[in-house]
């Protein structure tokens, strides 16, 4: 019988004794000789096993029986041999099977092993050959495995952010620096995973498709003898690099087989996914909406109104969060996981603190002084449910779904100087009613105003028909605005709120205050209050010289009621009953600025009737007049025509100040006195207008005198 040894021999040739004396490898693989060489078939198959400079030797062996003596004879050949050669190998293969969702990131994993017999080195690209239905990032390698499924435990790589530059390395330039990655050295049967991360763009129901390397036009994808890719450069394909010799293990030599110039093997594969959407990204803006069309349009930009906290929130039919995103400050946001196929609300809230799973805000909110306007759900509006939008989601990702806001404007308190009471019927016009707003600008005539409230003082008239509480004027005129005010002086007011272009009005109206005063009125009322120095009774008949006597006969009869007269103030008699010839009479002239404007250049003249005559010094030694502005001190003046006071006493005949308006002749002499002035006393340039009782202290006072009765 013949027999065929196939023996792997190692480099020290250390052989073992069979008990037949021959001697023989520790690996022995018997194989029945075959004629028809077999053993050339196999080694292919084992290449990857032994490693380079591994001898492998046979021998045939055999024993026949010897005819002439019948024994049996050992026999044998010589010894063939054979070195195992360095052979590159590389395969690529699906690491992970990504779910995949439009919008998403998926994550293509792809595992590159060295099938050769030495370590080696990996070109990786820095970008797949082939992709549909989304947009690669940048590759990355995230794990290194140094006995591919092996013992070893695998090296995770992600914290490491490996990223593969643009045109691409090997591994030993991306890992040069990582000991855990034997530095990017490849032993056989080592792997290490690209990660090509994809944005899907792809729909629902459609494919993702990428593909790592590139072997267009060979008849296998791995391990197949590099060819340039089908670019040109080779910038896309994964193929192995030989380490220099003796290095990380390196056996001397170039691979056996590879292309003929550098001896390299490569591979390529597909991973295919179809997308699943069980989210949606919903998306849109915040937008200004200084017009309140609801539409993006004109000046209308997008706004965070200056608020971090603008957001966004994704709710359920559960009142739950489901997904949340803060509005950018050019006011666009993205949804990126809202459910498909449920009912869900958008609300805009300022409040940026509830977490997706919990409970939303019950509300939507704004910034202070900003509004909802409504929204746009891709090109339809609505302005029912302010600050929300209800969508019901599918497949699709779901766009433009926009909220409009805007800044309610800002109405300006008028509180114009006082003017004067027209009286009776008679109106004023109503100053300029103004505001300002953000998206608009100033406002004014032209605008939109509101009357919130009615003056209780005074009539508010437009284009001469009486206004109402909330009447509403579009494209205002203010010389239409008209008031008539009650008489007197009075202060009148009303309050009113500036509405902008998007229709929303000032939520805190202001005030229109116009105060009225009424023309200077000065009074006079006189009384005699001292019969010879008597100022409570006339001595000769007792008439009372000390109490108010009402006018209710003259025609000035109502100048005595006054009520802005001091209390008890006008004392004196109108008729002060008997006198006597050289009896001393004392008139006391009262006068009341009764209006509220200030009178200017008072001038007070007395004409003395006939049988009587001027006293001097009735007061002490040149004291001929006193007079006294409210509650000040008593002044002292002289009747002669002299600096220190505005008092004189004109002779009979004397010219008299046409402005005295005297009822008859100066036949007997005329008392004048400048009860305002800007020289002398008493110190008093204007009389100001009365407010009340007795106020102001010089809106009011008296001068008095003393004539005797002629014998």
């Amino acid at each position: 019988m013949f027999k065929h040894q196939f023996i792997e021999k190692k480099s020290n040739h250390q052989r073992q004794k069979d008990q037949k004396g021959k001697s023989y490898s520790p690996v022995i693989i018997l194989l029945y000789l075959f004629l028809n060489s077999t053993l050339l078939q196999v080694l292919p198959a084992l290449a990857a096993s032994p490693t380079p400079g591994t001898v492998i030797d046979n021998q045939a062996t055999g024993s026949f029986i010897d005819s002439t003596d019948n024994t049996e004879k050992q026999i044998e050949s010589n010894i063939v041999k054979v070195t195992v050669a360095e052979v590159a190998g590389i395969t690529i293969t699906s690491a992970n099977t990504p779910g995949a969702s439009t919008g998403s990131t998926s994550n293509f994993d792809f595992t590159v092993t060295n099938v050769g017999n030495d370590p080696t080195q990996f070109f990786i690209p820095d970008a797949p050959s082939a992709i549909s239905g989304g947009t690669a990032g940048t590759l990355r390698i995230v794990a290194y495995d140094p006995d591919g499924s092996g013992p070893a435990a695998p090296v995770d790589l992600t914290s490491n952010n490996i990223t593969v530059p643009s045109g691409g390395r090997s591994t030993g330039t991306l890992l040069g620096a990582i000991a855990s990655a034997n530095n990017g050295s490849i032993p056989a049967g080592a792997t290490i995973v690209v990660r090509v991360p994809v944005t899907v763009t792809a729909a629902d129901g459609q494919t993702v498709s990428v593909t790592l390397g590139n072997t267009s036009g060979q008849a296998s994808n791995s391990n197949t003898p590099y060819i340039v890719g089908a670019n040109g450069t080779g910038s896309k394909d994964v193929y192995t690099d030989d380490n220099a010799d003796n290095v990380s293990g390196e056996s001397a030599g170039a691979p056996i087989n590879g292309d003929t110039t550098n001896h390299r093997q490569e591979a390529s594969a597909i991973q295919t996914v179809t997308v699943v959407n069980t989210v949606i990204t919903v998306s849109g803006t915040v937008f200004r909406d200084a017009d309140g069309s609801v539409t993006i349009n004109g000046s209308d930009i997008g706004t965070n109104a200056g608020s971090t906290n603008l957001t966004i929130y994704a709710i359920d039919t559960a009142g739950k969060v489901v997904d949340k995103a803060t509005v950018a400050p050019n006011g666009t946001y993205s949804l990126p996981n809202v459910p498909t196929s449920s009912n869900v609300t958008l609300r805009l809230s300022n409040d940026s603190t509830v977490a997706i799973g919990a409970t939303a805000p019950t509300t939507p909110s704004l910034p202070s002084n900003w509004v909802n306007t409504g929204e746009n759900k891709n090109g339809t509006t609505e302005t029912i449910t302010p600050g929300d939008i209800a969508i019901t989601t599918a497949k699709a990702n779901i766009i433009n779904q926009d909220f409009g806001i805007e800044q309610l404007p800002d109405t300006t308190n008028l509180n114009p100087a006082p003017q004067t009471n027209p009286g009776g019927t008679l109106t004023v016009q109503v100053p300029t009613l103004a505001g300002t707003d953000p998206e608009d600008g100033a406002l004014g005539s032209g605008n939109k105003f509101k009357i919130v409230t009615l003056p209780t003082n005074g009539t508010l008239t437009y284009n001469n028909v009486a206004v109402t509480a909330g009447q509403i004027i579009s494209s205002y005129n203010p010389t239409l605005l008209k008031l008539d005010p009650q008489d007197g002086a009075i202060t009148v007011s009303f309050t009113y709120a500036a509405i902008d272009a998007a229709n929303k009005e000032d939520a805190t109206p202001a005030t229109v205050t116009i105060p009225f005063v009424t023309r200077a009125n000065v009074l006079l009322v006189k009384r005699i209050t001292a019969i010879n120095g008597d100022r409570t009774k006339n001595p000769n008949d007792n008439t009372p010289l000390n109490a108010f006597v009402d006018d209710t006969t003259s025609t000035h009869q109502a100048e005595d009621n006054n009520p802005n007269w001091k209390s008890s103030y006008l004392l004196g008699a109108i008729d002060a009953g008997k006198v006597k010839p050289g009896d001393e009479i004392e008139y006391t002239v009262y006068f009341l600025n009764a209006g509220s404007s200030n009178a200017n250049t008072v001038r007070v003249c007395d004409r003395l009737s006939a049988n009587q005559d001027f006293k001097g010094s009735a007061y002490g030694t040149n004291k001929d007049i006193q007079l006294q502005l409210g509650t000040s001190t008593i002044l002292d003046l002289t009747s002669a025509n002299d600096a220190g006071d505005r008092a004189q006493l004109i002779s009979a005949g004397g010219s008299v100040p046409a402005n005295c308006y005297l009822k008859a002749a100066n036949d007997n002499g005329t008392l004048v006195i400048d009860v305002t002035g800007n020289t002398g006393v008493p110190n008093l340039t204007t009389m100001p207008g009365s407010t009340a009782q007795g106020s102001p202290n010089d809106s009011y006072g008296f001068f008095r005198f003393v004539t005797k009765v002629k014998p």
